[in-house]
């Protein structure tokens, strides 16, 4: 393999690394807008390679339910951060919201 080209496919795996990156900011925006649409979640900021955001609606929540997570996260260009689930463990945990009395039990 050339340098080039060596030095060409560290350029992509760096940009892939720092496009899309979740800050506090961008997940205060997401608590906000969910608080807005009267989701009841809890919302984590997991720190990893890349920050993700986790969303807990609770077991057998309906789909109506990860429609709305599923749209807001999508108007904020961040869909493809997050994970919406019933519930997560593990992680290193930046930052946990309870929004609107949290996950129900469906």
């Amino acid at each position: 393999m050339k340098k080039s080209e060596l030095q060409q496919i560290i350029r992509e795996e760096i940009k892939l690394l720092t496009e899309d990156v979740i800050d506090e900011k961008m997940f205060d925006k997401f608590v906000v807008a969910l608080t807005k649409k009267k989701v009841g979640a809890t919302v984590k900021f997991i720190e990893s390679k890349r920050e993700q955001i986790y969303v807990e609606l609770g077991f057998d929540y309906p789909n109506r339910l990860f429609d709305k997570v599923w749209d807001v996260a999508n108007s904020l260009g961040i869909a493809n951060q997050i994970s919406i689930c019933a519930d997560s463990a593990g992680g290193n945990i930046k930052k946990k919201v309870r929004i609107n009395s949290g996950p129900k039990r469906w």
